[in-house]
């Protein structure tokens, strides 16, 4: 199932899929599985096709890391939007205590940090670096994931990363 992902042959996956005789949800030695390859590449059409299969959405590798989190990193928005409408747990951490929210924020993805914080996102957890997602965003300088933090967060960024007043989003 991983190989036929990787290759993204969709015919063989729907017929593995469809026998009964393929778990979506096995995991190779590291823990990934066709879900978080699927994620990882952006590949909508088989993660929608392994999710309808009744793959474990929120199913953690070695690390910790689940197929949101992949697609997060990887700027998918396409698939974090499907994972996240067939209601995966968006609040899940990693082994460093990173959320999907914390991977979005400290690479500048905003409109996944929308999608995540329409889900309820939790904005205030904290990693094993004690870094809240906004704070994450500010180190490096995605100054417009404030626009979808609420006012003390704003303030909170604004103060410990001098962000210009200009970004300051004290409309909410």
């Amino acid at each position: 199932m991983i190989l036929a992902t990787k290759r993204g042959d969709n015919d063989i996956i729907e017929a593995l899929l469809s026998s009964g005789r393929c778990d979506a949800s096995k995991q190779n030695k590291y823990g990934h599985t066709a879900l978080h390859d699927a994620a990882k590449s952006g590949r909508m059409d088989l993660l929608a096709m392994m999710v309808f299969h009744g793959a474990n959405k929120d199913i953690q590798d070695r690390w910790k890391s689940t197929p949101l989190m992949y697609a997060t990193l990887h700027g998918h928005s396409n698939c974090v939007a499907l994972l996240v409408q067939s209601e995966c747990s968006v609040n899940l951490t990693n082994m460093g205590g990173r959320t999907a929210l914390h991977t979005a924020a400290q690479n500048g993805h905003a409109n996944i940090v929308g999608l995540l914080l329409q889900a309820n996102a939790d904005v205030d957890v904290r990693d094993s670096e004690n870094d809240t997602p906004v704070l994450l965003a500010g180190r490096y300088q995605h100054y417009a994931i404030v626009k979808y933090e609420n006012v003390w967060f704003s303030l909170e960024f604004a103060c410990n990363y001098r962000v210009p007043t200009a970004y300051w989003n004290l409309s909410t």
